[in-house]
Order: C-alpha cells, then sequence, then structure tokens
C-alpha cells in the first residue's frame, strides 16, 4: 500500500467502505440486465464475490480475471 500509515483506513472502516463498492456497481446494472441472463464477472480479482451477487439475483455470471487464472482455465462458474 502506498497510502502513509496515518491516512489508511482501520480494518472495520475498509470493510465498511468495500461493502459499498458492489452494491453501487450492482444495483445500475441489475436494472438494466434481463431476468435469466447471462453474463461474465471479468476482472473480479481471485473470487466469485460479483457473480456471486448476479447469481442470487438469477444471472448465470461465470468469473474471469486473466490475472488470477490457473493453467489454462479461464472461466470459472460459481
Amino acid at each position: 500500500m502506498f497510502v502513509p500509515p496515518g491516512q489508511r483506513l482501520d480494518a472495520a472502516s475498509q470493510g465498511a467502505e468495500h461493502d459499498l463498492h458492489l452494491p453501487r456497481l450492482a444495483v445500475p446494472l441489475l436494472a438494466r440486465l434481463m431476468p435469466g441472463g447471462d453474463g461474465l464477472a471479468f476482472g473480479c480479482g481471485p473470487g466469485p464475490t460479483f457473480s456471486l451477487m448476479l447469481q442470487e439475483t438469477g444471472l448465470q455470471a461465470p468469473f474471469y480475471d486473466r490475472c488470477y487464472a490457473d493453467d489454462g482455465v479461464v472461466l470459472s462458474r460459481s
């Protein structure tokens, strides 16, 4: 991290801020998607957090991030 220690958020504040990011993306996106549709959570990092949120609404969303892809496995169903 390149933020000076005095300007970093504590763990609880970091978690609270992180929890705001996905809904900020998901709510407007879900308003535009057809129920039961398919998508791709591209650039998701090492885990399927966003694709799981989409699946909870009935959408299919495999996840992929080329930085975390394992030996040729590029798409994963969460």
